[in-house]
């Protein structure tokens, strides 16, 4: 059995002389990340064909051995697009770490409280224990507060929380 020829043939031209080095990002998002337009934009799923010249994209020029494109974005006008979903999802990140952080430390404060009261108890007129105590006395306050910055830190991320969703709510529905 002969397996024939594909009748295609190979291209040997160098379509390239150069190689595109770097992919530029851009600084204007697509309408389908930003979410303002319910259809998708072409240009987000193009492999590369808004960078190199022969594909339709803008001139580029050599700059200090990086490719970059001539021509320039447009500026923002409503920024908070861009950073309105970013910011919402960072919020929500740190109250989660901020109380597990808390809960660690009320069990530390509770073991430090206990361990107090036993000492007292149990004491008499031993110098290391008197140390100890004096140590973990130390400790309590430090982690007291370490809690109370916690809490402080904790109410004032539940106050941005609320804030950059009245911030969503009121860009949707412009």
């Amino acid at each position: 059995m002969v397996i024939p020829l594909s009748p295609k043939k190979p291209c040997s031209k160098i379509l390239y002389l150069e190689p595109v080095l770097v992919i530029v990002p851009t600084l204007e998002p697509s309408a389908a990340t930003a979410g303002t337009n319910p259809t998708p934009d072409k240009r987000s799923f193009s492999a590369g064909g808004g960078i190199r010249p022969e594909l339709g994209g803008p001139p580029l020029v050599r700059l200090n051995s990086m490719m970059t494109p001539l021509k320039r974005e447009a500026p923002m006008n409503n920024m908070g697009v861009l950073f309105s979903a970013t910011r919402r999802v960072s919020v929500v990140a740190n109250v989660c770490n901020l109380m597990q952080h808390r809960a660690m430390l009320f069990k530390r404060l509770e073991a430090t409280k206990t361990m107090r009261v036993y000492i007292a108890h149990n004491m008499d007129d031993n110098e290391e224990l008197r140390a100890k105590l004096k140590s973990v006395e130390d400790e309590f306050t430090v982690a007291r507060k370490v809690v109370d910055e916690g809490v402080k830190l904790l109410r004032k991320t539940e106050k941005r929380k609320e804030t950059a969703k009245a911030e969503s709510r009121w860009l949707t529905e412009e």
